[in-house]
């Protein structure tokens, strides 16, 4: 798979074995003077819970459909 972002063809291939990938959007909240990064997992749902319980595993999906969903 080629990559538009060269800096995602640099990730150690050890990471991208993990399924443990989502993305995440640049949101400007109006009380703020900056934009938040704001992860969403690659269904377009914005990410929701606890980090770590089991739904939010079961969310994360591995390299190759994280970067099918960009």
């Amino acid at each position: 798979m080629k990559y538009e972002n060269s800096n995602l063809s640099n990730l150690p291939s050890e990471l991208k074995e993990y399924k443990s990938w989502l993305l995440w959007r640049s949101e400007l909240n109006e009380t703020e003077s900056k934009p938040r990064k704001i992860p969403y997992w690659t269904n377009g749902k914005k990410r929701f819970g606890k980090q770590g319980e089991s739904s939010d595993l079961e969310a994360l999906k591995a390299f190759d459909e994280a970067i099918s969903a960009l």
